[in-house]
């Protein structure tokens, strides 16, 4: 079994691992979705097999910045298994406070008691983030012309303020400082370059074996050919550049690195 031990969202001692919370939301009996969170409508899809929703209570709370400003709840939600119900709630646009950030929450809790939980017993959740915010801060961009310029085989950009250079073979980012209290400083040690490859899971390791299935993208960054590389100066204080390319070895596979500088 090599090391799978202990994978599972219990402990050997019997207590809830973190994982479990998400494993819950996964498997949770509803599933809320919205097309627009402004007009209060909602899908609830009822993901039980044999059991209605009438056992449930769904309540819900309108929050800013944490803090409750308005809040309900629907008893009747009668929705038939696998079928999937219309909800309409009302709550409204409170007067938006600067900076304030506005969710909707809603918990699915249980009428009654059963013989694995309590009354009020939070079967479901489901979060979103209404599309309300106020701020009436401006930021000013105060920022020295850039220069950009083609030397070699490198694109330089640079003001007072900072200098990167990008490989024109390559497309990647091999150079980038900025001025510190007159001392350039370099924030990077070798190219910024992309990266196809993710540390192995147990299952990639063992199960499908991504090492010798896959192993072409795990160096797949030094096989990158460029065919052009697009530069605009789209004003005094912002240039936009583009490296077209593709992957040795396979024609399919097309890249694209895109710097807004």
């Amino acid at each position: 079994d090599s090391n799978f031990c202990i994978n599972g969202i219990i402990d050997s001692y019997r207590n809830p691992k973190a994982v479990i919370e998400e494993a819950k939301y996964v498997f949770q009996p509803i599933k809320i979705t919205s097309t627009d969170l402004t007009s209060g409508k909602f899908l609830i899809q009822n993901r039980l097999f044999f059991t209605d929703l009438s056992n449930y209570v769904l309540n819900w709370k309108l929050t800013e910045n944490g803090k409750v400003i308005q809040s309900g709840r629907v008893t009747d939600l009668a929705i038939k298994p696998s079928k999937t119900g219309v909800l309409k709630l009302n709550y409204s646009k409170p007067e938006l406070k600067e900076n304030a950030h506005y969710y909707l929450q809603f918990q699915l809790q249980q009428k009654k008691a059963t013989a694995w939980a309590n009354t009020g017993y939070t079967v479901a959740n489901e979060e979103f983030k209404l599309p309300w915010f106020n701020s009436n801060k401006s930021v000013v961009l105060n920022s020295d012309t850039l220069e950009t310029s083609e030397i070699a085989n490198n694109i330089s950009v640079k003001n007072k303020q900072f200098s990167l250079s990008i490989n024109k073979s390559t497309g990647f980012i091999d150079s980038y400082s900025i001025n510190n209290k007159g001392k350039r400083v370099s924030l990077i040690s070798e190219p910024l370059q992309p990266h196809f490859w993710r540390a192995q899971t147990d299952n990639d390791r063992l199960g499908w074996l991504t090492h010798e299935e896959l192993k072409f993208w795990k160096d797949a960054a030094k096989n990158i050919r460029l065919n052009k590389v697009d530069v605009e100066k789209e004003t005094d204080k912002k240039a936009h550049i583009v490296a077209h390319g593709g992957i040795a070895l396979c024609k399919k596979a097309l890249t694209s690195a895109s710097f807004l500088i």
